[in-house]
This record gives structure tokens, sequence and C-alpha cells, in this order.
């Protein structure tokens, strides 16, 4: 069995501190990485280390503070592929407009391709579901291949089956090739982070309180999830587990889990191999290793509603909110009356109410931030 694990952080924008002190942490994440991945090419000890961004809102936030020699390096670890991408705004409910979904596709695959690379794959966590009208509005936008890491304590897995390929038919026929994958946080339940400390939050199994040591911990638990597939009639050789630097929402890269995959191969290497991958090498594996996928039509629900349904006040208002935005780019689609930087910040907060974090919106100056 070969594992390939992609490293991330999940963007949850509002849950785990302030929105400002979120923004800014994940542009120093990006900087971190671009740091790793330099010094991975002077020393071998973090060689084959590779991060994804799980949002392009992250890499938002990175291009508006980032060095330029950070910059640099980092659009070139991504054309080595060492650093993927994700076409994914940030992980919304299903409140997002299909207009304002699809110009945010538009501005993301632009910022790609004016650095040379184009954005083929998605991947999102924690949110249990997506409209219909998703996996449209994505492929009109080039992406191919969507990695979903459904919270199962929302909602289950789409057609009651995990780590399960397949192609997602939207309304128009188009196609797009999706992984539904376990809860983003397995990774570091299997310890396979030295730093995520032993609990079980998904794994009962009760090993944490046996006195194994962390490694102990992680080899018995990676061996009895591989074990597992195989009873359950798993029928690939290979397959993801997602992991992020600390067992937390907004963590930061993790060089440990590279030491972690040198560690694991040179003593487990000949049952079970690790690699960290990004999002297109990883499907570029299931293209060339599934063989024939089922087809699935219609919504994939449930959906993320916690707040679209416990605030009903604040929905009415973002719903006005966006039939405005719509009275506007259809009667001024030149912006010829409203400033197109007014525009485009309204399309952004729009985007951001959509956020799946719900109900922390702090004041940045004078001016509440709508998020």
């Amino acid at each position: 069995m070969k594992f390939y694990l992609i490293h991330h952080a999940h963007t949850d924008v509002g849950y785990t501190d302030r929105q400002e002190k979120i923004a800014w942490n994940h542009a120093k994440y990006l900087e971190s990485v671009v740091g790793i991945l330099r010094c991975a090419e002077r020393d071998g000890k973090w060689a084959g280390f590779c991060w994804n961004v799980e949002s392009f809102w992250m890499l938002e936030q990175f291009l508006r503070r980032g060095k330029a020699g950070d910059q640099q390096d980092f659009w070139r670890f991504v054309k080595e592929g060492k650093i993927g991408l994700s076409a994914s705004f940030l992980n919304c409910s299903d409140l997002m407009d299909d207009m304002i979904l699809r110009e945010t596709l538009a501005k993301c695959a632009q910022t790609a391709k004016e650095h040379g690379v184009s954005v083929e794959s998605a991947m999102t966590a924690d949110i249990n579901g997506y409209p219909w009208g998703y996996v449209s509005a994505m492929a009109d936008a080039g992406v191919k291949h969507l990695l979903s890491a459904v919270h199962t304590h929302h909602g289950f897995h789409a057609v009651g089956k995990k780590q399960f390929p397949f192609y997602w038919e939207g309304p128009d026929g188009q196609k797009m090739l999706v992984w539904q994958t376990e809860h983003y946080h397995l990774g570091n339940e299997i310890n396979i982070h030295q730093l995520s400390g032993q609990y079980g939050y998904m794994i009962h199994d009760g090993l944490p309180n046996t006195g194994l040591t962390n490694w102990e911990l992680s080899k018995r638990r990676l061996f009895n999830y591989a074990r597992q597939l195989k009873q359950d009639g798993y029928p690939y050789d290979f397959c993801p587990i997602l992991v992020s630097g600390l067992c937390t929402d907004n963590s930061p890269p993790g060089p440990g889990v590279i030491e972690f995959v040198h560690r694991w191969n040179a003593e487990n290497g000949d049952q079970i191999q690790l690699e960290m991958t990004t999002l297109d090498r990883f499907f570029q594996e299931v293209e060339r290793r599934a063989g024939a996928l089922p087809t699935y039509r219609g919504d994939w629900t449930d959906w993320w509603a916690d707040g679209t349904c416990s605030t009903p006040a604040s929905v009415s208002h973002y719903r006005e909110a966006v039939r405005k935005y719509h009275i506007c780019r259809t009667m001024d689609p030149d912006c010829a009356i409203v400033p197109r930087d007014l525009l485009d910040q309204a399309r952004q907060d729009l985007m951001l109410y959509a956020e799946h974090t719900w109900g922390f919106s702090p004041a940045s100056g004078n001016r509440p931030i709508p998020w």
C-alpha cells in the first residue's frame, strides 16, 4: 500500500482567531513553506516536502503581504510541482452565488495565468456538500479535479462511501473527477506529524492510553488503517491521507511530516510507502490507475447550513446584497457608474460571508468587516 500525504492547512476564517490575524497567519505560513523548500534544496533532510494551498484566499493574503523574493520562489516551486494550488477560493456554504462564484474563479485563474501556471485541481475540507451548479462553475473555469474531505459530524459521505473516486456530472453534462476522502485531520490522528499528540477523535481504538510512544502509536494506527481498508473491500493499492502541521484548523506547515516520511520508508517502506504530493500529481495517479469509475448527477447534499438556518435576519441582508450586486453588474456592465474596485470589494465580501465559519465579525478601524 502507498499513502499519498496531502499536506495543507484547513482554511477556517474566524474559527480559531480573529479574521485579521488568520489572514496574517496564512500569509506567514506560505512564507514558511517557501523557506522550508529552500532548505530542502540545500539539505536532503527535507527533500520531498510538498505543500498544498487549500484555498485561493490564503494565496491572496500571501500575494498582498509577502516579500517579492518569497513570491518569486513561491511560483517557481509551484512550477516545479512542490507546491500545489487549489481553485477553491474558500470552503463555502450553499449561500455562495453562481455569478459571484464564477467571477471569483475567473479571477483566481487569471492570477495563476499571469504567473505561467494553471489551476486544474481543487480541494475543500469540513463542508459536507455543494450545490449542483458548483461542478459546472468549476469545469467552466478549467478545473478538472476535486478532493473533498467532508466533516461527518455534519453530514455523511456522498453515496455512503469514503476513500472513493467518481465522476460528478453537472446539469450541463460537464464532469469533474472527484476523490471523496476521510476527515482532513486523519493524518494527525494517525500521528504522522509527531507534534499531533495522542488522542482519539475519529479513531477510537484505546491506544493513546496504553503507554505507546508517539512512533509506536503511529505505526500501529497506520498499519491498522491499511488493514481496515482491505477488509472493507478497498480496491486500490494507493490512498490519500490529509495532514496538517498541527491538529487544528488554520495550522502552520510542518517539516516534521517529511522527516516522518523518511524514517517510515526506511523502516517500513517494504510494506507501506509514504509520499508527500500535490493535488495535481495525486489526480494524475488516479487517472492512470483507478480504471473505470461511476458517474453521479445531482446536488451533493447535505450542506453546511448552520449559519444559514440560525441567523435568518443576517442571511436576508446577505441575499439583498447579492440581488443589488446582480443589478449593478446587469445595468452597469462596463462599470461606467459604479467603480470596478468597489464591485471587486463587494464580490470579495459576499464570498467571505458565504464562507462556512459563522458568527464572528470584528471591526477594522471604523469600517465593519462583513465576514
